[in-house]
């Protein structure tokens, strides 16, 4: 059972994704790896940051598995877009895996970039063919966010 403070930690962390509700600017949810060396949420967000507000799992703010994973669950209903990045360094993928098959569920629009050059094509076919669009490489899949967002400008 969880203590009264980590309760209260949750229902913080799921206010934080409930005030992006009302905005006019889509909500993207960037999903994949969560190692800190590995800066690609950064780089998208500063392509993109006056066009859209991201959801970034890295702001859940906790190591709390019940905290990160409510964080991330409303992070993912709350999304325009869900852009998964599975990157060449990441061991396994689950966390993202998870995250797309809500997103897929949801209806959401996935962008699924497989930058492991499908050298774990076997694990990654569910992954495809739930996406809207799929791309090999990262500079594909952020040059094709951009052309989605300036069509809603």
């Amino acid at each position: 059972m969880d203590t009264p403070e980590e309760e209260n930690r949750a229902r913080i962390f799921a206010e934080k994704v409930l005030k992006y509700k009302g905005s006019s600017k889509m909500k993207i949810y960037l999903a994949g790896g969560m190692s800190f060396y590995n800066d690609w949420r950064d780089f998208i967000y500063k392509e993109f940051k006056d066009r859209s507000i991201f959801l970034d799992p890295r702001n859940s703010g906790s190591n709390n598995e019940k905290i990160y994973t409510e964080y991330d669950v409303n992070c993912v209903k709350q999304c325009d877009i869900l852009f998964a990045f599975m990157d060449s360094s990441n061991p396994s993928g689950y966390g993202m895996s998870v995250e797309l098959g809500l997103a897929y569920g949801l209806g959401k629009f996935i962008i699924f970039v497989d930058q492991t050059n499908f050298s774990k094509k076997k694990y990654f076919g569910m992954h495809r063919q739930m996406s809207n669009e799929v791309f090999k490489d990262l500079q594909d899949g952020v040059e094709f966010l951009k052309s989605l967002l300036l069509k809603e400008q």
